[in-house]
């Protein structure tokens, strides 16, 4: 190599170490702290279970419908869907795909939601007017006295309307409420 092509390498060598550093460290704490605990926000999770061929959790860009998920996890293992109006029903991210077999011959499916905890293990949002005390101690900042507190208001004042509304309860300011906010929702 001659020295014209020596230095053209290491220029190139430069240029790319810089790129690496920049998308290393080029963010700061707070991006990289909300980047981190929920990357993978936009995507829809559902889990399906059951008579298809390969039961598992499984992700999408869009929410899918009963017939995308089914074929997802492989098809069904036998009998077919008795309405086929069905499969064009859409699956909302954090809920489970049950499917089994009726007396009929035919496959019924149901579509529950996740637990809170397997909703928080993937990144999607708990909601707060069907969260308990111990779902609610799952949240990072929160502790079991200000689960109480934050349940106790619900009782006495109905379901939330809007995550602000937490910062009615001893305990939650702005801080708090910006730290926790990302791990709830007032909507089902």
């Amino acid at each position: 190599m001659n020295r014209h092509e020596q230095q053209a390498v290491l220029l190139l060598a430069v240029i790319l170490l810089g790129v690496y550093l920049f998308l290393s460290y080029g963010r700061t704490p707070e991006q990289d702290s909300s980047a981190t605990a929920f990357s993978t926000r936009g995507l829809k999770y559902v889990q399906v279970m059951g008579k298809v061929r390969s039961p598992g959790l499984y992700t999408f860009y869009l929410q899918p419908s009963v017939k995308e998920v089914i074929e997802r996890a492989g098809g069904l293992r036998q009998n077919p869907l008795p309405s086929p109006a069905l499969l064009s029903r859409k699956v909302p991210t954090g809920t489970k795909l049950l499917v089994t077999p009726k007396p009929d011959g035919t496959n019924e499916v149901k579509i529950v939601p996740m637990t809170n905890p397997e909703r928080l293990l993937l990144g999607i949002p708990m909601p707060l007017n069907t969260a308990t005390e111990q779902d609610l101690e799952l949240i990072p900042g929160i502790g079991p006295e200000l689960a109480r507190r934050i349940i106790i208001f619900r009782e006495q004042n109905g379901p939330y309307k809007d995550i602000a509304d937490l910062m009615n309860i001893k305990g939650i300011g702005g801080k708090k409420l910006k730290e926790i906010a990302p791990y709830v929702t007032v909507e089902n």
